[in-house]
């Protein structure tokens, strides 16, 4: 490690080499910068150069390292100065220094310096040395002094500027043009070429060596990396495009494929439809034949045929005259005779006539007739199978696979007609129907405009909303209550989407107890709180606790309210059936104030259990009578209408649970019938 000078008037005292202070002349003033093991030392231009002794060095730590140099053995201190004349003349070296051994003996000096024009400040000193003239130190000249290394030390450190000023004459200098003057301190510690000579020392170098080979081979291989890296990046770039040109030929192909492949459809669906055209033209020839062969049968039979149809005019026409003396000239009351006069002469409700299977023509004929006085009712459905077409004379059919289509084709217009005739014994009134829809659709797309929390709220924690809803195309408002669903339901008592089971289901029943639901299951946010969904209740205005209001303003039979609760609650399997969840409030429908259910969200509970001859909340016993339009159309509720209405709320062992619930009600309102008789048992509505 060289050592290192701060500043002219500090010199380090570290572990000693080669060094050399260059003296550089600027407009700065003093100022160190370290270039390997020389160190730069910038002055003022002056024609001359004064260093005191102050600006030099100090006297400790030149003391110090001369004596750090002297210590190691045999060596030779030598003061070197160098410094340049003036342009294009060759630098002059002056050098004096002593020689010094491990005892620090004298020495004697090659040559006798002549005292220098510059006086020790150290006049006490009793190894003072007197420095060498400037004429002493001739170009090249070195002066070796006998004294001992102390006196040396002592002696620079202790001079002035004198004798530098003195060696570096100002007529010697060219300072302003760039020129140097430079001081090295041989001592021995390294060699004359800058090589340290302390192990230590020489490892760290070689560390230092090392390591610096180990740099230049990692840069040699980061530019084998980055020329390894370009080429690797231009193979992928074209092997990019190689297969981007690939994938446009793919594609070109594969849309060239497709369009063989319309094509060939295309082709395909043609034929086909030429099949069935003539498919259809047969057909056609074979229905012709068939109504012709008909034709001659219903010839042959219109003799009795007229008769009796001609009674059953006489029979309609006294229908009509009683209707006519009864003042029902309306619209309705003409529908109602045009229906009752097709069933009373028994019109076809439907002809229908399809090729069932290939060589076998089906037609099946649907005959209602019903009495004048509506008493009675007879349904016919006729079926005939025949062989036609061009497969007639080549079918193995024989007669008992033609019962067995007949049957079948039986079996589907029974299906059908009994479809159709319970959705017509089950249709509401149509105005009423209107204002049902109208409100079911605000409740299910209708904004949000107003919410606030359900007050007071629920004791079991169970979050709810009266929020008011808005129908963007009219502007029309809409209040209503907001259940929102909660994970495991509450273990089965807050249910949300059971309120629109209730409602639809009392609806099926005949009954409107119930105030309209719409369920949302595709994310509701209430009052700056989501939930993943949500049944929206038709908010009842004007609602007092029923038990509150007179049974005579109730605008029903306390036995009919509480026997259709019942069934309802039995079919729903609800066991929260208390006072609180019956209102008395303005109806949805007409506005009138009538008897309402709500909070049916407990339903379907696994533990519950609700019969028909458990006690009601009002305490008036079991059910013993029931409303001849919820008795009926407990016969109408089908399962497979349930699954269809109820898809993704009811399981299928709910649907299959509820089923069985509904034939044990028919069961106990029948043995109640058998028992009491009709009159007692069936409240006509």
């Amino acid at each position: 490690m060289g050592t290192r000078i701060q500043t002219l008037s500090y010199l380090s005292s570290s572990s000693s080499s080669s060094c050399v202070a260059e003296i550089h002349p600027s407009t700065e003033g003093f100022f160190t910068s370290t270039s390997n093991s020389h160190h730069h030392v910038t002055v003022s231009k002056q024609p001359s150069v004064h260093l005191s002794s102050s600006q030099f060095s100090k006297q400790q730590v030149l003391r110090d390292r001369l004596k750090k140099s002297s210590s190691a053995g045999d060596c030779q201190i030598t003061l070197d100065l160098c410094f340049p004349f003036k342009a294009g003349v060759q630098p002059r070296s002056r050098k004096f220094g002593v020689l010094c051994s491990s005892i620090n003996s004298l020495l004697p000096s090659s040559s006798s310096p002549s005292p220098s024009s510059s006086s020790s400040k150290d006049s006490t000193s009793t190894h003072s040395l007197a420095l060498p003239p400037p004429s002493a130190l001739s170009h090249g000249s070195t002066l070796i002094s006998g004294a001992p290394t102390q006196s040396l030390v002592d002696t620079v450190a202790a001079a002035d500027g004198s004798f530098l000023e003195s060696v570096t004459r100002p007529e010697d200098l060219d300072l302003t043009g760039g020129g140097e003057l430079s001081l090295r301190i041989i001592d021995g510690l390294d060699d004359l070429n800058g090589n340290f000579l302390d192990p230590e020392l020489q490892g760290i170098l070689a560390n230092i060596a090392d390591m610096q080979r180990q740099n230049e081979m990692l840069t040699e291989q980061m530019k084998e990396f980055q020329v390894l890296l370009t080429k690797t990046t231009r193979s992928l770039n074209v092997k990019a495009q190689e297969a981007k040109i690939e994938a446009a030929k793919l594609k070109k192909l594969a849309k060239a494929h497709q369009l063989d492949e319309i094509r060939r459809a295309e082709d395909l669906r043609r034929k086909v439809l030429e099949a069935r055209i003539q498919e259809e033209l047969k057909e056609r020839t074979s229905l012709e034949d068939a109504y012709r062969r008909r034709q001659i049968w219903e010839d042959d039979s219109a003799g009795p045929a007229a008769e009796q149809i001609s009674s059953q005019l006489e029979a309609v026409e006294e229908v009509a005259q009683q209707e006519r003396k009864l003042g029902q000239q309306s619209s309705t009351s003409t529908s109602n005779t045009e229906t009752r006069i097709e069933e009373v002469l028994g019109v076809p409700e439907s002809l229908e006539c399809s090729m069932l299977h290939p060589g076998a023509l089906s037609c099946t004929k649907t005959i209602i007739k019903s009495d004048p006085a509506g008493k009675s009712a007879q349904v016919t459905i006729e079926t005939t199978v025949s062989c036609a077409g061009d497969a007639c004379l080549l079918t193995s059919l024989n007669g008992d696979d033609y019962v067995a289509l007949a049957v079948q084709t039986l079996a589907d217009a029974a299906r059908e007609l009994k479809t159709s005739r319970f959705q017509r014994a089950t249709d509401a009134d149509p105005v009423q129907h209107a204002r049902h829809k109208e409100i079911e659709e605000i409740l299910s797309t209708g904004r949000i405009v107003k919410a606030r929390p359900m007050e007071p709220p629920s004791k079991f924690g169970h979050e709810s909303f009266v929020v008011q809803l808005k129908k963007k195309q009219t502007g029309q408002k809409v209040d209503a209550m907001c259940k929102p669903g909660i994970e495991g339901h509450a273990d089965g008592w807050h249910r949300a989407a059971i309120e629109l089971v209730a409602y639809e289901l009392n609806l099926m029943l005949g009954m409107d107890y119930v105030p309209p639901v719409a369920y949302r299951s595709g994310g509701v946010d209430v009052n700056y709180k989501h939930y993943n969904d949500g049944a929206f209740v038709y908010y009842v205005p004007n609602t007092v606790p029923l038990k509150k209001v007179p049974a005579t303003q109730w605008g029903v039979s306390v036995a009919m309210l509480l026997s259709d609760t019942r069934i309802l609650d039995v079919l729903l399997n609800n066991s929260d059936r208390h006072h609180g969840h019956f209102l008395f409030g303005e109806h949805w429908a007409d506005g009138r104030m009538r008897p309402i259910l709500i909070d049916h969200a407990a339903g379907f509970r696994k533990e519950a259990v609700v019969k028909m001859d458990h006690e009601n909340a009002f305490q008036t016993g079991p059910v013993r009578c029931v409303s001849s339009r919820t008795y009926l159309r407990l016969r109408f509720l089908e399962k497979q209408r349930i699954q269809d209405k109820f898809k993704g709320i009811l399981s299928s062992d709910e649907v299959n649970k509820m089923m069985q619930r509904r034939d044990m009600i028919l069961s106990y309102l029948d043995a109640l019938v058998a028992e009491r008789g009709y009159h007692k048992t069936v409240i006509e509505t």
